[in-house]
């Protein structure tokens, strides 16, 4: 179901305050598409904090300069730190109230510094009062004029709310207020702004028939109505051509064995699948190490249903690793995307609401889920260190209050970390913990003892490369119906020519009360195997996902694929061709 949003029609342009006249360009254009205009809105609305560093009248200064984001218009909320709070029972300090100073807006910004001019004052500023932008969600609404162009509105809607920073006004609250008002001016905005709690209003207008592609865009305050900023861009629609979501990449279904698996058409590498929207078909979720894509599943083939938004892309984000489980309980799986951008390591959550992918939870530092015999998923997580990389014990996390929270500790033995391990019932007393250890080879650990170590090594993939030190998966489930768990896991053979990995195999495994064995023949592999996953309610529906590298040589791009291979270690398999 698509979500209606607010847009309204508005015919008298000039009644609004500070809005740009349409059929006037700055002469830069901010923006050429809706994913970059998205991008130029969400740049207004950063979550930020500083200091007053200096008082003269009703000017201050902030610590926060051009590197952090700040832009003139923006309103910071002054305040300062008052008395302890003390725990009734502990008697110990558990925080401080704060007290409310007023707010500023940003006029100028500096290297270093900015200066904002005092908009309302509650208590006289002073240095080392508090300044931070809006912390919580933006309530935002987004009016378009005139109405010969409002699915540029439409189509702004969705990357807007589903960034996780805004929620946009929907369209029926909007209508039912403007029913009977004539007006259309900056008291009707602080009017909305009253009745729905705005935070700010997004006023989209159009060029002249003459330039119908430029398109201008105002951001106001909706408390007084004042300008925050105005964009200017064009978004070139070609006459005939399909709106944003009708034209997807498309391929057919599957084969066995990787033979004749279409190539994809996104440079993925790593992969999770799931019943996002509990339809009773699957749908993947790939990553190219930068941005996701879904694609749905079913008896025609396979279909893009979603790209993630280009402006909820940060620059420089490298993706580090992506799981999919139903943690918060509401019968949808979530989507996990652990990433790395610029110094920071935090984990994105997605999930399917209202007919849309929306952000639901980002959760600072790693995260991923696994499957614990006898308890289900349970998704664990664990805090990023510059140097140390991992930093802290590893927690549990669960859903609570609208978030995800860190829990009790996660024992793992010494040398085992966040990624590269599984939990398997192998006939033992408890589950047995399989991992890489550093040199790529397999340990299993009953408890904290180490219970067998294999002499071969088992290089795999990483994601986001050697340096991040994120394992690749190892899998582990009952293939044969004999109640203990087998254990699956690729061994990619590197090209000394070419560099990179060249051919993989499937190795299958199985616990003799000794040590691991072979189980049935391996599946050679014409190409690296990225990632690896085990779809099937059942055991005899289980089947083996593995996204393939295969290298195009000296003078063609490498290719990669999904191949699928049987879940059953017991019968023989050949090889899979390319």
């Amino acid at each position: 179901m698509v979500k209606r949003y607010l847009i309204l029609v508005l015919f008298v342009l000039v009644s609004l305050p500070g809005a740009v006249a349409a059929g006037k360009s700055s002469g830069k254009e901010d923006f050429r598409s809706i994913d970059e205009l998205a991008a130029a809105i969400i740049a207004y609305f950063p979550r930020l904090g500083g200091e007053v560093a200096a008082v003269q009248g009703r000017e201050v200064t902030i610590t926060l300069g051009k590197k952090s984001g700040i832009k003139p218009g923006m309103i910071l909320t002054l305040w300062r730190e008052g008395k302890e709070i003390i725990h009734p029972v502990t008697r110990a300090a558990i925080g401080r109230e704060e007290d409310e100073v007023g707010s500023a807006a940003v006029v100028t910004v500096g290297a270093d510094a900015s200066t904002a001019v005092i908009r309302k004052q509650i208590r006289k500023p002073v240095k080392g009062d508090r300044a931070r932008t809006c912390q919580s969600k933006v309530t935002l609404a987004i009016l378009q004029f005139p109405d010969d162009r409002r699915g540029i509105a439409e189509e702004l809607a969705d990357p807007l709310d589903g960034c996780g920073r805004f929620t946009v006004l929907d369209s029926k609250k909007a209508e039912s207020f403007l029913e009977g008002k004539n007006q259309r001016d900056s008291a009707l905005i602080r009017e909305m702004s009253r009745r729905f709690g705005l935070d700010a209003v997004v006023v989209v207008g159009n060029g002249p028939p003459k330039d119908s592609s430029l398109v201008t865009v105002t951001l106001f305050h909706a408390e007084d109505g004042s300008e925050l900023a105005s964009l200017t861009g064009r978004i070139r629609r070609e006459s005939g051509a399909a709106t944003l979501g009708e034209i997807k990449p498309f391929f057919m279904p599957l084969t066995e064995g990787g033979a004749g698996t279409p190539v994809l058409p996104i440079d993925a590498r790593f992969f999770v699948s799931a019943d996002l929207d509990r339809d009773g078909t699957a749908e993947h979720v790939f990553s190219d190490g930068s941005r996701l894509y879904i694609y749905h599943e079913n008896t025609t083939g396979w279909r893009e249903i979603w790209t993630e938004p280009a402006a909820w892309a940060k620059k420089g984000t490298k993706h580090l690793y992506l799981d999919a489980s139903d943690i918060n309980g509401n019968g949808k799986p979530e989507v996990f995307v652990t990433a790395r951008q610029g110094g920071i390591v935090t984990s994105m959550v997605l999930e399917m609401r209202n007919g849309n992918y929306r952000r639901i939870a980002e959760v600072p530092g790693f995260l991923r889920v696994i499957d614990y015999p006898g308890r289900g998923p349970v998704l664990i997580g664990q805090d990023f260190a510059p140097k140390l990389f991992f930093t802290g014990a590893p927690k549990e996390y669960a859903w609570s209050g609208n978030k995800y929270a860190a829990g009790p500790d996660v024992n793992l033995p010494k040398g085992v970390t966040l990624y590269g391990f599984v939990f398997a019932e192998v006939g033992e007393s408890r589950p047995v913990l399989i991992a890489f250890d550093a040199s790529d080879r397999v340990q299993a650990y009953s408890g904290d003892s180490l219970i067998w170590k294999s002499e071969a090594q088992y290089p795999g993939s990483y994601g986001g490369g050697r340096e991040a030190r994120i394992k690749g998966r190892i899998l582990a489930f009952d293939s044969d119906g004999d109640g203990r768990d087998e254990i699956i896991l690729p061994r990619n053979e590197e090209d000394s020519f070419l560099g990179g990995d060249r051919a993989s195999e499937l190795h299958c495994m199985r616990w003799t009360g000794k040590r691991f064995e072979p189980k049935g023949n391996r599946v050679d592999i014409p190409g690296a195997a990225l990632d690896i996953r085990a779809n099937g309610e059942k055991q005899v529906d289980m089947r083996i996902r593995a996204l393939l590298k295969f290298p195009g040589g000296l003078f063609k791009k490498d290719k990669t694929r999904i191949a699928f291979f049987p879940g059953t270690c017991s019968q023989e398999t050949g090889d899979s061709k390319q």
